[in-house]
Protein backbone atom coordinates (compact mmCIF):
# COMPACT_ATOMS: atom_id res chain seq x y z
CA UNK A 1 0.00 0.00 0.00
CA UNK A 2 0.74 3.79 -0.81
CA UNK A 3 -0.63 7.15 -0.87
CA UNK A 4 1.53 9.82 -2.15
CA UNK A 5 0.83 13.81 -1.26
CA UNK A 6 2.26 15.93 -4.07
CA UNK A 7 2.24 19.58 -4.79
CA UNK A 8 2.99 20.02 -8.62
CA UNK A 9 5.91 22.39 -8.90
CA UNK A 10 4.18 24.61 -10.97
CA UNK A 11 1.29 24.66 -8.22
CA UNK A 12 -0.69 28.53 -8.05
CA UNK A 13 -0.72 28.28 -4.24
CA UNK A 14 1.66 25.63 -2.59
CA UNK A 15 1.30 27.25 1.05
CA UNK A 16 -1.99 26.25 0.78
CA UNK A 17 -0.95 23.02 -0.75
CA UNK A 18 1.31 22.52 2.74
CA UNK A 19 -1.27 23.89 4.66
CA UNK A 20 -3.91 21.31 3.42
CA UNK A 21 -1.24 18.22 3.78
CA UNK A 22 -0.02 19.73 7.30
CA UNK A 23 -3.92 19.30 8.28
CA UNK A 24 -4.58 15.60 6.79
CA UNK A 25 -1.59 14.65 8.74
CA UNK A 26 -2.71 15.66 12.17
CA UNK A 27 -2.97 12.33 13.70
CA UNK A 28 -6.81 12.98 14.71
CA UNK A 29 -7.65 14.17 11.04
CA UNK A 30 -6.16 11.09 9.55
CA UNK A 31 -7.65 8.99 12.33
CA UNK A 32 -11.02 10.12 11.31
CA UNK A 33 -10.10 9.50 7.20
CA UNK A 34 -9.45 5.87 8.25
CA UNK A 35 -12.72 5.50 10.74
CA UNK A 36 -14.55 6.96 7.75
CA UNK A 37 -13.41 5.18 4.60
CA UNK A 38 -12.04 1.96 5.97
CA UNK A 39 -8.66 2.79 4.47
CA UNK A 40 -5.58 2.28 6.85
CA UNK A 41 -3.09 5.20 7.02
CA UNK A 42 0.60 4.97 8.13
CA UNK A 43 0.33 7.69 11.15
CA UNK A 44 1.45 6.22 14.37
CA UNK A 45 0.48 8.88 16.50
CA UNK A 46 -3.61 8.35 14.56
CA UNK A 47 -3.78 4.93 16.07
CA UNK A 48 -5.70 6.28 19.59
CA UNK A 49 -8.32 7.67 17.71
CA UNK A 50 -9.10 5.13 15.33
CA UNK A 51 -12.35 3.58 16.29
CA UNK A 52 -11.84 0.08 18.08
CA UNK A 53 -13.99 -1.78 15.29
CA UNK A 54 -11.77 0.18 12.65
CA UNK A 55 -7.96 -0.70 14.20
CA UNK A 56 -9.02 -4.53 14.84
CA UNK A 57 -10.52 -5.40 11.11
CA UNK A 58 -7.92 -7.33 9.64
CA UNK A 59 -9.12 -5.86 6.15
CA UNK A 60 -8.23 -2.54 6.92
CA UNK A 61 -4.84 -2.94 9.13
CA UNK A 62 -3.16 -6.21 8.26
CA UNK A 63 -1.39 -8.33 10.25
CA UNK A 64 2.10 -8.16 10.32
CA UNK A 65 2.25 -11.83 9.41
CA UNK A 66 0.48 -11.15 5.97
CA UNK A 67 2.42 -7.98 5.50
CA UNK A 68 5.51 -10.01 5.80
CA UNK A 69 3.92 -12.11 2.90
CA UNK A 70 3.39 -9.05 0.77
CA UNK A 71 5.78 -8.61 -2.19
CA UNK A 72 7.58 -5.30 -2.87
CA UNK A 73 8.29 -4.70 0.52
CA UNK A 74 11.97 -2.53 1.57
CA UNK A 75 13.42 -5.35 2.43
CA UNK A 76 12.65 -7.97 -0.30
CA UNK A 77 13.34 -5.43 -3.48
CA UNK A 78 16.79 -5.95 -4.52
CA UNK A 79 18.55 -3.12 -6.83
CA UNK A 80 17.60 -4.94 -10.31
CA UNK A 81 13.76 -4.47 -9.04
CA UNK A 82 14.36 -0.85 -7.93
CA UNK A 83 16.19 -0.08 -11.38
CA UNK A 84 12.85 -1.42 -12.70
CA UNK A 85 10.63 0.00 -11.08
CA UNK A 86 12.52 3.64 -11.31
CA UNK A 87 12.44 3.56 -15.11
CA UNK A 88 8.51 2.44 -15.45
CA UNK A 89 8.05 4.69 -12.85
CA UNK A 90 9.96 7.64 -15.38
CA UNK A 91 8.35 6.62 -18.71
CA UNK A 92 5.06 6.76 -16.73
CA UNK A 93 5.79 10.23 -15.59
CA UNK A 94 7.34 11.26 -18.94
CA UNK A 95 4.73 10.14 -21.15
CA UNK A 96 6.94 7.70 -22.78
Amino acid sequence: FFDVMAIPKDAPHPQNALKWINYILKPEVDAGLTNKVFYANPNKESKPFIQPAVANNPTVFLAPEELAKMAGTADALNNEIRRLQNRAYTAFKTGI
